[in-house]
């Protein structure tokens, strides 16, 4: 391999490296991933919904079919529940398939693509994937919130795109839903289409009123984005869904893979709809254990754990002494896998990101941590 393909294979994997590797982290170990806490996947803790694996266990017999090639039955539930038209829903193989659609339908590779930073790597890799050019506004360093006037300044004539994560990863920053409509109304003057994320936001408190979804199909330029992956911990069959104005949906749904959700997905998706009192329980339990994690994780000498409106916590290291790698490595050899965030733009060699799990999990993840660092 040349050294220039050997550089641009590096830089590659660099943006686009994620948390949840627990198959490769296995091998590599020779453990039984079933043995491994994952502390670096967002998830449910409670697992999928129990009526979801009813519906999935009951779908067994469409294995030999092709799915719905529209998945019409689950965009319907999903178009009722939100009252809008079925039109202005897509459902994706997981909502990166949509990021990368939304890419391909809008970007013409001639104008800049605004990405906040730090944030989730696929919005950079979509982008470079068809041909934008990634326009960085990084936050202050103090609390890495959102630096929305800069984002908001910097759209112009030769915005082609922007992407927003909102509760933001990694950082668990949620931006209320007035600052959302006035930057989205700043893009629609220029006729720029935006991509807010809301992969998280069920796991907020504040989710009724910072939530788009509702205005999303009013605005001519503007998808939103929700998946069946965090809260519905259905990671593992790969499906989300957007809505947005037809004009934003139509385009996507021209360009996506035919029988893209496939069957179980479907089914495990539209039973998890219907459970209410699973959402609720697991808002329960994550608010709860958000603080007791939180509160251990201040406890422990020259850790410093971030605000958070999401089912996971960012962690500043730099105190310890030690970076996130040597920390990742550490907690490895004891079974725990946690994030590395040196990969996120902005952030650097002293973060980790800790997903919010059950008490016995997250103590032993403070225990291997107080261990570790003191």
């Amino acid at each position: 391999m040349s050294k220039e393909k050997s550089h641009s294979r590096l830089c590659r994997e660099s943006y686009r490296s994620h948390g949840g590797r627990i198959w490769q982290i296995a091998r590599r170990t020779r453990r039984d991933p079933r043995e491994l806490l994952d502390f670096s996947a967002n998830i449910n803790p409670l697992g999928p919904s129990p009526k979801a694996l009813s519906a999935i266990r009951e779908s067994l017999w469409k294995l030999p079919h092709y799915p719905d090639s529209d998945s019409t039955p689950l965009r319907q539930a999903i178009a009722r529940r939100l009252s809008t038209a079925l039109d202005s829903v897509v459902a994706g193989n997981g909502s990166t398939e949509i990021i990368h659609l939304f890419a391909e339908a809008n970007f013409q590779g001639k104008g800049e693509i605004v990405i906040p930073q730090p944030t989730f790597a696929e919005y950079e890799a979509a982008t470079r994937r068809f041909g934008g050019k990634p326009r960085f506004v990084f936050s202050g360093r103090k609390w890495f919130c959102l630096p929305f006037d800069k984002v908001v300044a910097r759209v112009g004539s030769k915005t082609e795109g922007v992407f927003i994560c909102n509760p933001n990863n990694p950082t668990g920053e949620l931006i209320e839903r007035n600052r959302m409509l006035e930057l989205i109304e700043k893009t629609e003057e220029k006729n720029v289409p935006i991509l807010i994320d809301e992969t998280f936001i069920e796991f907020s408190e504040r989710e009724k009123n910072s939530s788009l979804t509702h205005f999303a199909p009013k605005f001519p330029n503007l998808v939103v984005l929700r998946s069946f992956t965090k809260m519905y911990a259905l990671t593992g069959l790969r499906v989300g869904f957007a809505i947005g104005h037809t004009d934003m949906i139509e385009p996507i749904l021209r360009r996506k893979e035919p029988w893209n959700v496939n069957c179980l997905a479907e089914a495990g998706a539209l039973a998890s709809l219907g459970d209410e009192d699973y959402v609720r329980r697991t808002r329960e339990l994550v608010q709860k254990e958000k603080l007791f994690l939180q509160d251990r994780l201040d406890r422990i000498p020259g850790l410093r754990p971030f605000p958070s409106e999401a089912n996971f916590i960012l962690v500043s290291t730099q105190k310890t002494g030690k970076t996130s790698r040597e920390i990742q490595s550490s907690l490895l050899r004891k079974g725990i896998i946690v994030r590395d965030c040196s990969s996120f733009r902005g952030l650097g060699d002293f973060f980790i990101r800790v997903a919010v799990k059950r008490r016995e999990h997250n103590e032993t993840l403070i225990k291997a941590l107080v261990e570790i660092v003191t």
